[in-house]
């Protein structure tokens, strides 16, 4: 059996007979890894990390704090992951009347030519995507936010920490708990195709008050109730 998070649309053809259960997963059905969640028909299961509904809520999180911007801009990352995650931003920001503005970065040399980039599109606010890249690099994204007077939103787990307004995301650590249960399950015998992937339904809210402040914002208080962390 194998327990991993990342690196299986590659490795899947060596691991056509091994029981695999995915602790973290992007988009697994778009990406080829399980037929459908509910069906997953291979040796395939586990958590579905990041799906539609994650990035939709996110937006609608954004949406409900800051409840004049009617423009953001996106920084996303290359690759078919972030096609997705681009795809369901835009899809919630129509529904809910937001324009984006996506662009694209690959270094952290970007950032400053992306904000000059949102600027110039009269932004809002702004958010990234998804993926280790903008969880490296936290910290600038943070500062240049603040040095625009933009307000910032991410999906990674140490966001606000880092200064950003508000995070919204998945917690990675909750979901590798969870994924321990397919583990149990297959060692006694049952069949990762007969094992429906399991959804991250909460996002864990970070808002960082001190941002907030900064850029003279107050955010509501039913999302300050809602909130998971508030850094004050």
């Amino acid at each position: 059996m194998t327990v991993t998070s990342e690196g299986l649309v590659e490795a899947k053809p060596a691991l056509a007979t091994v029981p695999v259960v995915m602790a973290a997963s992007n988009y697994p059905v778009e990406r080829g890894l399980v037929q459908s969640l509910g069906r997953p028909g291979g040796n395939i299961t586990g958590m579905a990390t990041f799906t539609s509904g994650t990035f939709e809520k996110r937006m609608q999180l954004l949406a409900e704090a800051l409840p004049r911007v009617a423009r953001v801009a996106v920084l996303r990352l290359p690759g078919d992951q972030n096609d997705y995650i681009v795809r369901d931003l835009e899809r919630s920001a129509q529904r809910l009347g937001l324009k984006l503005q996506i662009i694209e970065v690959q270094r952290p040399g970007d950032f400053p030519g992306a904000f000059e980039t949102a600027a110039r599109g009269n932004a809002q606010a702004i958010m990234t995507a998804q993926g280790p890249f903008f969880l490296q690099h936290l910290k600038p994204f943070a500062e240049l936010a603040l040095k625009q007077k933009l307000p910032s939103f991410s999906g990674e787990p140490t966001a606000a920490n880092a200064g950003v307004l508000m995070s919204a995301g998945a917690s990675i650590s909750a979901s590798c708990h969870r994924a321990a249960n397919y583990v149990d399950r297959i060692l006694k015998g049952a069949k990762p195709a007969d094992l429906p992937l399991e959804q991250s339904t909460t996002l864990g809210l970070e808002i960082n008050l001190k941002t907030a402040k900064a850029l003279g914002l107050t955010i509501p208080p039913s999302l300050l109730l809602r909130a998971d962390r508030v850094i004050e």
